[in-house]
């Protein structure tokens, strides 16, 4: 799935995506970072280990991007036990594609 800026391309998560997702959640973990980078731009919540990693593979909330064909950002989610089945993930992801491609706010 392309956006529409040519150079950015969006595929879902793939088990060898893990040697750059971890080191990407780590430097922006909530720790890593001052807090005026927490306030401007926001954080990671927790650590991602290999095993939770797995456990969003083919899930349709679980996406990466690619710039020119190198990875630039990660889409993890995880809907609530009780919400399974609904399309949860898929509208998020949806959601939060849509407006990243366009620039405008994430607000519904």
């Amino acid at each position: 799935m392309s956006t529409t800026d040519e150079s950015v391309h969006v595929r879902p998560l793939r088990a060898e995506d893990a040697a750059w997702v971890q080191p990407l959640y780590a430097a922006n973990s909530r720790d890593a970072l001052t807090p005026e980078q927490r306030a401007e731009h926001g954080f990671v919540q927790g650590r991602m280990s290999a095993q939770a990693l797995r456990a969003r593979l083919d899930g349709p909330g679980s996406v990466v991007a690619e710039v020119d064909g190198r990875p630039a950002g990660v889409l993890l989610t995880s809907p609530a036990e009780s919400a399974r089945g609904r399309g949860v993930l898929r509208a998020v992801a949806e959601h939060v594609l849509t407006h990243a491609t366009t620039g405008t706010g994430a607000s519904a």
